[in-house]
């Protein structure tokens, strides 16, 4: 496998794989690059007087060490935040029987005010989304309007 460090740029690079590591062991000792293939391990100083074979590689093997650990250990990637003023909901179509629920969500961090067929409602998000469910008991149109979004659920007679 190839492997090399450009010391000025702070890289290490395993293969096609890169990642940033601190090079200032190797730049304290004039290194800029440090290479290794099939054939051996070598050095490069500044200014450039050709491949050094005869070197202390010792610092070289801890960086490239650190870098396989981070590249076999990458860091967990987290959670994607909810994006925000998006408002949905789990069903387009309710039966109007007065018990069977549409769940209408909309992300925010801040109280909503909801207008529901006319009427208004200001509610208080619970971690970042507002989340409420509404039945009807006649068929019709639900219309559900926060900011400028808008859906419009319907009630179907049973």
């Amino acid at each position: 496998m190839i492997r090399h460090i450009v010391a000025d740029k702070h890289l290490v690079f395993i293969g096609d794989w890169s990642t940033f590591l601190d090079c200032s062991v190797l730049l304290s000792d004039g290194v800029v690059f440090i290479g290794e293939d099939e054939t051996g391990m070598w050095a490069e100083k500044k200014p450039f007087t050709g491949r050094l074979y005869a070197y202390n590689f010792s610092q070289a093997l801890n960086l490239f060490s650190e870098a396989q650990h981070i590249k076999d250990n990458p860091p967990p990637v987290p959670e994607p935040e909810p994006a925000l003023y998006v408002l949905t909901t789990d069903t387009w179509t309710i039966p109007a029987d007065n018990s069977t629920p549409a769940t209408v969500t909309y992300t925010t961090n801040d109280p909503a005010k909801f207008t529901i067929n006319g009427d208004v409602y200001v509610l208080d998000p619970v971690d970042g989304s507002v989340i409420f469910e509404i039945v009807a008991d006649s068929p019709g149109p639900i219309e559900i309007k926060v900011r400028d979004k808008q859906i419009v659920i319907t009630a179907e007679a049973t």
